[in-house]
């Protein structure tokens, strides 16, 4: 190439930087239902709805995305079809800011409608914006298509023990309140089987401390309601239904938790 083309071809190589291959983070996540998605709008104007309320949800977690990147919270995010992905260099404290980027998302794309299930691992990954090499990318797709079945975002073993330090190195710097520390080891739950899972809820409790002036209950509302909704819609589709039906026994488990007694029944799904 000569003249103009080796000007792109240049200006290309500034803009996509090599990166490094580094022990990451890596989160894999998948939009539950995307193909009904897709299959239901049948004509013009139900496609242009769907996209638009895809890009105005993923427009949301693009920007979050970009102001977490800048607070160096994460590392990089993409969005392509039905799965989202984002990645940050595996260093002691930075797990716990991940996780509540991760949990931000993920509640805010539920109380749209739009669900997730995925895997968190830790391993080697590579991705300078043009090339993706990346094995922890492959570990955590491979759990989200295999184990992760539910509407729920599974962590490996590695992760688990990673949260677990760095739970640790927050108490034993003294610089966190035994409230936020309580906070903090609820962003992950363990599920009936057994497996860790994030507590994506606990966007709860971080709305009723850090914002104040951003209604708390009206999340939690929201969230019941419109897994109350997708419940009843695929009642007669027992592979769906039993998806809802974990994502409403979870809703509960935390209202329960987090509500007090008194103020528990208009935020709990009725399923008799």
């Amino acid at each position: 190439m000569t003249g103009s083309g080796d000007n792109a071809y240049e200006t290309f190589l500034a803009q996509h930087p090599p990166g490094q291959y580094a022990e990451s983070w890596v989160a894999c996540l998948d939009i539950m239902g995307y193909s009904d998605l897709i299959k239901r709008a049948c004509d013009k104007s139900k496609a242009e709805e769907v996209i638009g309320k895809l890009r105005s949800a993923l427009t949301f977690c693009s920007v979050s995305a970009e102001i977490a990147a800048e607070m160096d919270m994460v590392r990089t995010f993409r969005v392509f079809s039905d799965t989202i992905y984002f990645a940050k260099e595996a260093h002691s404290f930075d797990l716990s800011s991940f996780l509540y980027v991760m949990t931000d998302m993920v509640a805010r794309l539920a109380v749209e409608g739009l669900f997730l299930r995925g895997a968190v691992v830790r391993g080697m990954h590579y991705d300078d914006g043009l090339v993706l090499f990346s094995p922890a990318f492959v570990a955590a797709y491979d759990m989200e298509r295999k184990e992760a079945f539910y509407p729920r975002i599974l962590l490996d073993d590695v992760v688990v023990a990673d949260f677990e330090k760095c739970i640790q190195l927050f108490a034993a710097s003294g610089s966190e309140s035994e409230h936020d520390l309580l906070r903090y080891r609820n962003r992950i739950w363990r599920d009936t089987d057994g497996r860790w899972f994030l507590n994506y809820l606990t966007l709860f409790a971080d709305l009723s401390s850090d914002h104040p002036d951003e209604p708390a209950t009206d999340f939690l509302r929201r969230h019941g309601q419109i897994v109350a909704q997708h419940l009843a819609h695929n009642r007669h589709r027992p592979r769906i239904s039993a998806k809802y039906s974990w994502l409403a026994h979870y809703h509960n488990q935390y209202c329960r938790f987090a509500v007090p007694d008194d103020e528990q029944k208009e935020f709990l799904i009725d399923l008799e």
